[in-house]
């Protein structure tokens, strides 16, 4: 009979069924710790969740709301999709219980309110840096010297008024600042490009032109529709100012004026804050000096407290702590 070939194994022989177990031990024993670590961890996370929801709904909560919230960056307010923190909003309602405990105005009535307004400041703020962000405006330094040199003009010098800071607000002037002086620096900013922004302008503008349309066609109407809607201090006289020197007119406007025949209206002119046209009433032209009597319609321009009012009226708000 022949012999069977032995076939020699390549590689290593197989593990008994008992070493595989063992093997599998380690793995096991890591998914066991970490599963109860994960599962620690999500305690955790819950409690502190709990925890945090307390605060700002538990009678105690607001001693512990403004202790935490001056370490923990936990929100006070939400506006859209910007969260302002406890310690943000807490820091100026301190600065300014501040002022009003010193000047012996500040009660329970008072407290209520001033927490308001700084609510509704912080809110502001948001939404204007939202606004400079859309129309990519940048607040520079030129704009921030030129708010913070009239704060500095009502004091002998720079340490009176970081003393003054201090006595009033417990403010340092880098709070200051950030408080009270950047966000005013971001609304002079904005205006000066809003009020020269012709999508902005689209309405008033669209006003003054039908109004300047109506006029030509009936320019004895004038009197009437300059009393009624006129922005103009003349709108009680009818638009009259009276027969003044040229030199007393909006300097825009001196060539139209002088242009423009007796009984006729003007080009629509535009002026930093408001549209208008003039009724010419009368000229006079005396040794070289010309005067002119004429009537007045003029309609506001939207300003930045225009456009953030209609902002404040879209935006979605949340409150996370009682004012």
């Amino acid at each position: 009979m022949a012999r069977k070939k032995r076939v020699e194994r390549v590689g290593p022989e197989p593990l008994p069924e008992h070493l595989y177990a063992s093997r599998q031990l380690p793995v096991r024993r890591a998914l066991f710790w970490g599963g109860r670590f994960l599962i620690f961890l999500l305690g955790i996370c819950l409690l502190l969740g709990v925890f945090m929801i307390s605060l700002y709904q538990i009678p105690a909560g607001d001693k512990l709301l403004n202790m935490f919230g001056r370490v923990v960056p936990i929100p006070a307010i939400r506006v859209n999709t910007t969260r302002i923190s406890f310690q943000t909003y807490q820091s100026m309602v301190d600065g300014w219980t501040e002022l009003y405990q010193q000047q012996g105005t500040l009660d329970e009535s008072t407290m209520t309110i001033l927490r308001e307004r700084v609510a509704d400041r912080l809110i502001q703020e948001v939404l204007l840096s939202d606004l400079a962000k859309e129309l990519e405006v940048r607040v520079s330094q030129e704009n921030t010297s030129y708010v913070q040199q009239m704060f500095f003009d009502q004091y002998e010098n720079e340490a009176r008024y970081e003393e003054a800071l201090y006595e009033q607000f417990r403010w340092t002037p880098e709070e200051f600042e950030r408080f009270v002086i950047e966000p005013l620096a971001q609304v002079h900013a904005l205006d000066a490009v809003i009020l020269w922004s012709e999508q902005v302008q689209e309405t008033p503008r669209a006003m003054i032109e039908e109004m300047h349309q109506e006029l030509t066609r009936s320019p004895d109407q004038f009197t009437e529709l300059a009393t009624q809607v006129s922005g103009s201090l003349s709108a009680f006289d009818g638009g009259e100012l009276g027969l003044r020197p040229i030199k007393e007119y909006p300097q825009e406007a001196q060539m139209a004026l002088q242009a423009t025949k007796k009984g006729e209206l003007t080009p629509i002119i535009e002026l930093e804050d408001r549209f208008l046209f003039y009724r010419v009433l009368e000229q006079q032209a005396v040794d070289g000096d010309f005067s002119v009597n004429a009537q007045e319609l003029s309609v506001a321009k939207r300003d930045v407290y225009d456009v953030l009012n209609e902002r404040l009226g879209m935006a979605t708000i949340t409150y996370y702590i009682q004012l």
